[in-house]
């Protein structure tokens, strides 16, 4: 499919997440089969101010550190100048851009943004129509069904978007009340589907080949975003590249959760580390680990992990990851 000049190939991108989308963790993804990543959620204000203060390219390191990934940034703010500010200032390293009106963090709900657009949709149109007016490359929109139960007004808000020559919608199909519990109503994009012709993207509930597999029954839709799998298992986008690649596909067995493979883990892990070594503008031990505790979720590993958090050297780490996981 080719989206305003975009050519997506592969069904499956890493969801924006802050605090983990890092370059390294971006590249792994994209090297296990991740057709497009996100950065992690972006404060248009904070990024507006960095700059002011420390300049520009500083900013652009600090928030996003790109590293020749197929890239798009999401924002999150209402202000179209500062928006506009942090588009110019990238627009000739991504592929796109992504606006935010689905976080249900308090921080963003008390400045009027993210999942606050669920409830004020008609200043999302103003603040989409400001963006688009000046920035005519890509460009989507990540929103909810609603901002509670009683106000689902995703149909709406996505037909809107759509006569603002947005290029595609990600729709996370959880009420702001909702935040990440419970699950999420895929059945909501094949209605959006039926009403709006625009390429729309799932995000929510896919953690395996079978969830994916069940996701496009339901939801009818052209892509799916994953977030919460690929942090703990970023080889996801390669099991499930492979499946879906496969002609005549039966149909996938039933799995509950995730569905890792020990090779696949080890192999992340020590990719990971390269990249982190090669990319990364600071070196944190911390936060090296920090990705080890996600990786090794639900591995049955935990005298290894135990005897990994127990070290400050990276070396000391690797040994151990090659000769025990």
């Amino acid at each position: 499919m080719i989206i305003n000049g975009i050519e997506i190939k592969g069904k499956f991108f890493l969801a924006p997440m802050r605090a983990i989308n890092i370059s390294s963790f971006r590249k792994l993804c994209q090297i296990r089969g991740c057709e497009i990543v996100y950065s992690q959620m972006v404060d248009v204000d904070e990024f507006f101010e960095y700059s002011n203060q420390y300049g520009i390219e500083k900013a652009k390191k600090r928030f996003v550190n790109i590293n020749d990934e197929k890239i798009i940034i999401q924002v999150i703010g209402r202000n179209v100048e500062k928006t506009l500010f942090l588009i110019d200032s990238f627009k000739n390293e991504v592929i796109g851009f992504d606006v935010n009106a689905g976080c249900p963090i308090n921080e963003y709900l008390g400045k009027k943004s993210g999942a606050y657009f669920m409830k004020d949709p008609n200043y999302l149109y103003k603040y989409v129509s400001g963006i688009r007016e000046k920035y005519k490359g890509f460009l989507s929109v990540k929103i909810r069904s609603g901002w509670d139960d009683n106000s689902i007004n995703a149909i709406e808000i996505c037909k809107k978007l759509k006569e603002l020559e947005v290029d595609m919608i990600c729709v996370h199909p959880r009420t702001k009340e909702q935040a990440y519990s419970g699950h999420g109503d895929w059945s909501l994009l094949a209605r959006i589907k039926k009403e709006v012709d625009i390429p729309l993207t799932l995000s929510g509930d896919v953690f395996n080949i079978y969830d994916a597999y069940k996701a496009f029954q339901f939801s009818k839709a052209d892509f799916i975003m994953l977030g919460r799998a690929p942090k703990v298992y970023p080889s996801i986008f390669k099991d499930l590249t492979e499946y879906f690649n496969k002609e005549n596909n039966e149909v996938p067995e039933f799995i509950k959760g995730y569905d890792k493979k020990i090779n696949n883990v080890k192999e992340d892990l020590l990719l990971f580390f390269e990249y982190y070594k090669k990319y990364e503008v600071k070196f944190s031990i911390d936060q090296i680990k920090q990705y080890i505790n996600w990786f090794f979720t639900d591995i049955k590993k935990n005298k290894l992990l135990r005897e990994i958090n127990e070290k400050d050297d990276l070396d000391e780490i690797i040994y151990l990851i090659k000769n025990k996981l």
